[in-house]
Order: C-alpha cells, then sequence, then structure tokens
C-alpha cells in the first residue's frame, strides 16, 4: 500500500503539472493572438503592424521614432517571453533599416533660429534622421531631434543587451555582426552626439535630463544599458555618471503623502530641483515647437 505522505507527495506533482500545463497553454493562445495580430495582413489588403513598422524604420522621418519604438519594445517582450529567434531576427531587420536609412547630421545646430534658414555650425561628422513632419514647430522640423532618438534608442540598447545576456551573439554570428554594426552606431551617433552637445551647450549632462521625469528616463536607460555593454571604462563613467545625477534628480522630486494611514508617493512630471544653474535656466520646448513631450 501507498504511505499517506506518498500519496499526498503524488497528488502534489499532479496539481503542479497541472498548472503548468494550463499555464503554458495560456501562454499560447496569446502568442498566437500576438503573431496573428503582428504579423499577419488584414482585409482589404492592409497591412500587418509588421509591415507597418517596417515602413516606419524606412521613412528617415525622426517624427517616426516614437511608434517604431513601440513595435521594437513589443518584439523584446516576445522574445524574453518565448525565446523564439524570429521576434530577434524582426528586431535586426528594423534596427539595421534605420541604420541603413542615416543620413549626415551637423555635430552642433544653431537652436536660436528656425532649422530652414540656419547653417550647422560644425561640419557633418554624425550619421541619424531628422524630422520631417508638418506636426512641429519651426525648430524642430528639420533636424535630430533627442526627444524622438530617447523614444527609440532606449528600446535599440535593451535589444542589444538582450542578446549579450542570452548569449546569442556568441552563439549565432549573424547576431554578432549585428550587434557590433549596432552598438558602434548607437554609442557613436547618439550617445556620444548628444553627450558632445550637452558639454558645449551647458557644460555638464542636462541635456540628458531635459525638464521632465519621463523624457530623462529615457536617457537614464539608454545609460544602464551602455553601463553594461560598452568596455571602455571612460565611457562607463560617463554612463554610471548621467545614471547617478537621474536618480539624484528623481529622488529628490519624489513627496510622501498619507491616505487614511497608508503613505504613497507622488511626483511632478517636471523636475522640482535642477543639477546646477544651467539646467535650471536651459530653454527647451516652447509651445510653438509642439513637439511631443
Amino acid at each position: 500500500m501507498y504511505s499517506s505522505k506518498r500519496i499526498l507527495g503524488l497528488l502534489s506533482l499532479f496539481f503542479i503539472l497541472s498548472i503548468t500545463c494550463c499555464a503554458q497553454e495560456e501562454a499560447q493562445v496569446w502568442i498566437t493572438k500576438f503573431d496573428s495580430t503582428f504579423y499577419t495582413s488584414y482585409e482589404n489588403n492592409k497591412l500587418s503592424s509588421y509591415d507597418k513598422y517596417k515602413r516606419l524604420s524606412t521613412s528617415k522621418n525622426a517624427y517616426h521614432f516614437m511608434p517604431l519604438s513601440f513595435g521594437i519594445n513589443a518584439l523584446n517582450i516576445m522574445y524574453e517571453t518565448t525565446g523564439d529567434m524570429k521576434y530577434m531576427e524582426a528586431n535586426r531587420e528594423l534596427i539595421e533599416n534605420v541604420i541603413d536609412a542615416s543620413i549626415d547630421i551637423p555635430r552642433q545646430w544653431n537652436y536660436k533660429a528656425k532649422a530652414s534658414t540656419v547653417q550647422p555650425v560644425d561640419p557633418k561628422t554624425y550619421k541619424g534622421w531628422i524630422v520631417r513632419s508638418e506636426q512641429v514647430g519651426p525648430r524642430v522640423k528639420g533636424r535630430d531631434w533627442m526627444l524622438y532618438e530617447g523614444y527609440l534608442y532606449r528600446y535599440v540598447m535593451q535589444y542589444l543587451y538582450i542578446l549579450k545576456k542570452n548569449g546569442l551573439t556568441n552563439k549565432y554570428p549573424k547576431y554578432n555582426k549585428a550587434y557590433n554594426k549596432i552598438f558602434s552606431y548607437v554609442e557613436r551617433n547618439v550617445w556620444n552626439k548628444w553627450l558632445e552637445r550637452s558639454i558645449k551647450e551647458s557644460g555638464d549632462y542636462s541635456k540628458f535630463y531635459t525638464i521632465r521625469t519621463h523624457m530623462g528616463s529615457h536617457w537614464g536607460a539608454i545609460a544602464l544599458y551602455l553601463n553594461e555593454l560598452t568596455d571602455n571604462s571612460s565611457q562607463r563613467k560617463v554612463a554610471q555618471e548621467v545614471i547617478d545625477g537621474y536618480n539624484q534628480l528623481l529622488r529628490n522630486n519624489f513627496k510622501i503623502r498619507e491616505y487614511e494611514g497608508h503613505p504613497y508617493y507622488v511626483w511632478n512630471s517636471s523636475f522640482d530641483n535642477f543639477l546646477s544653474d544651467k539646467h535650471k535656466n536651459k530653454p527647451y520646448l516652447t509651445k510653438e515647437d509642439n513637439a511631443i513631450v
């Protein structure tokens, strides 16, 4: 006869296996829903979501970085959830499309005048996209814009982190090549570009923080991934300093309130304090810029 302990153990194992099986079945339902929505074309010859993202990735319009970032984020999450390489491959194509469609970008702009009337103050040394939308103001149109780049490249850096963390760069030569290409591009044409401009304009990292907590978080995330991925000790030092600065600003913004004896945090969408007078007095977006903040 089986002992009561053994019976209880078998029942527990059966229960765990049943739960696991149900969870896997439910997960597969959602994976199927995502794939059918993301990859499948709709009726009346409408493009699939993925086809729309591919169009955005070759549009050369930096205004599209924000909607494109949602697709890249979704594909990152799907790989993390399933381990299916098709999501990594889809993102590789989208991100490399952006890089391959880049144009020459000046090192510095004169932000005191309209883009259409201003010549670059330095030779063209960077690659990137400019804003080509009629929905923004004259100071934004025709330039590369930090706000939109932050939305996109936080998830591009997340993609690189996922490749590295899961050993995919060692396992697949194709993704090692993609990793090197994308990382080199982002480090030089995104991070170094805005770092150079921030130091030149303000003498500090305030351009990465802006005046909005959520906009600063984009560059805080980029700094976190860069800090993990770079082999350059000087680059890692700067990234850590940007992270520490953002943490300080955000921590200063948190206020504790209480409701019926229960404490909770509140914070303003703009920073209450600044790291320097230059940061505080620096002009960012105006109403006429009409850039999404």
